[in-house]
């Protein structure tokens, strides 16, 4: 047998962390033995299909790399395969139990929520939100309240799960909060279902942060030579990236409280301006992202995804 104790031992020493016998999964340094749900038949196997079994199953699911391969192979849908890959991501990770992330990993966790499922918050709220200190973040009462959730979002459950690790607590809210501002932004702007590129929504939401905390909203110019296309758009934006790390470096060695002064205005430019092309020119998301799993509860959902196996 699998687990006894000198076979397991001799495979941990070749690094093997268990084995699977049947629908039976054995840790060697743990010992303890769990269930599985072994995905191993090609026809079934759809990202539709894995992500509602993954979101409904009460065992862990164990799935053969193959046909993991083959199920994004076959896909065509970029945001799904996008979708997938994080959600898997974070149920690799909740094997280590969420309350052990580490900050950063709180933070990717943040940045894998779908955008239906970040919360909005009024306008009236968005400056104080965005200047909260990090005990403030961690507040959930008054996050419960400002934020209007409802102890059942994915938000809310997360939180919850990393309670006793206040670090990643506040890293996740951090990385929450920009993405709150972001999407609060961008439905201002008519984008309501988000951006097709995560990454300039990630930086439009570090960017409203830091646009909030140096009152810099003064109002920007396109540049005349701009063509209106989001790869035109990612050109000058590495430009100004580019500037705004010149304008840091000149800043701190900087001892003229004045001259630093406008060195931080000039800064400020460079970020309204990104922040301006990003709302402007991205591409938006064109349709909202349809839940596969309609009828179960959220906060059942998203707990499944985060049990350890």
């Amino acid at each position: 047998m699998c687990s006894s104790d000198l076979l397991s031992g001799q495979y941990s020493m070749r690094g093997f962390s268990g084995c699977i016998v049947g629908d039976i999964l054995t840790d060697y340094y743990s010992h303890d033995s769990v269930k599985v749900k072994i995905i191993d038949d090609y026809r079934h196997a759809t990202l539709n299909y894995l992500e509602r079994l993954m979101t409904t199953s009460a065992e862990p699911v164990v799935i053969d790399i193959r046909i993991l391969e083959n199920v994004f192979k076959l896909n065509r849908d970029i945001l799904s395969s996008y979708d997938m890959l994080n959600f898997l991501a974070g149920s690799i990770r909740s094997t280590f139990k969420i309350s052990d992330l580490t900050p950063l990993d709180s933070k990717e966790t943040a940045y894998g929520i779908n955008f239906d499922k970040i919360p909005g918050i009024e306008k009236e709220n968005a400056e104080k939100f965005a200047v909260a200190t990090d005990e403030d973040l961690i507040d959930y009462r008054a996050l419960k309240r400002i934020l209007k959730l409802s102890g059942d979002d994915a938000v809310s459950v997360i939180f919850q799960e990393l309670s006793g690790n206040p670090q990643a607590q506040k890293a996740f809210m951090q990385a929450v909060r920009e993405r709150i501002l972001a999407k609060a932004l961008l439905k201002e702007k008519g984008k309501s279902y988000g951006l097709k590129d995560k990454k300039l929504e990630i930086m439009l939401g570090k960017l409203v942060i830091e646009q909030f905390k140096s009152s810099g909203t003064n109002a920007v110019e396109i540049p005349h030579d701009f063509i209106g296309s989001q790869a035109n758009m990612i050109t000058f934006i590495g430009r100004l990236q580019k500037n705004i790390e010149e304008i840091n470096l000149l800043a701190s060695g900087e001892n003229d409280e004045s001259a630093k002064a406008g060195l931080l205005k000039e800064k400020e430019t460079a970020v309204n301006m990104i922040i301006e092309l990003i709302v402007v020119y991205a591409d938006e998301n064109k349709s909202k992202r349809i839940s596969k799993v309609q009828n179960l509860n959220d906060a059942r959902n998203y707990r499944a995804m985060l049990s350890a196996a």
